[in-house]
């Protein structure tokens, strides 16, 4: 999964990646979190706490180092702890909660 930031509309964002995006798997918008603050600060937590947990990141150098193997579950627990919201949502089986 991909875990990044934006600074500006998260959705647009994604909408432009996709275009641009080479992947064998459809690209799918799962969460967007919001919160105060610095996004890029929250998004340097989210990341530290992905590697701490050893849930594998991306180290080849032709992609980005946004991209981990971990979980939905894991990734929900992250913002509370953060004292973030969830802004938009939708479920691993792809429908909109």
């Amino acid at each position: 999964m991909k875990v990044g930031m934006s600074e500006s509309d998260a959705i647009r964002c994604f909408r432009q990646q996709r275009r641009v995006t080479e992947l064998p798997e459809q690209l799918r918008l799962l969460r967007v979190y919001t919160g105060e603050g610095k996004m890029v600060d929250f998004e340097k937590q989210f990341h530290s706490l992905l590697s701490s947990a050893d849930h594998r990141r991306n180290s080849a150098k032709t992609a980005g180092t946004e991209w981990f193997l971990t979980s939905l579950k894991f990734l929900d627990e992250i913002p509370k702890t953060l004292g973030l919201s969830t802004y938009w949502s939708i479920d691993d089986a792809g429908d909109e909660e």
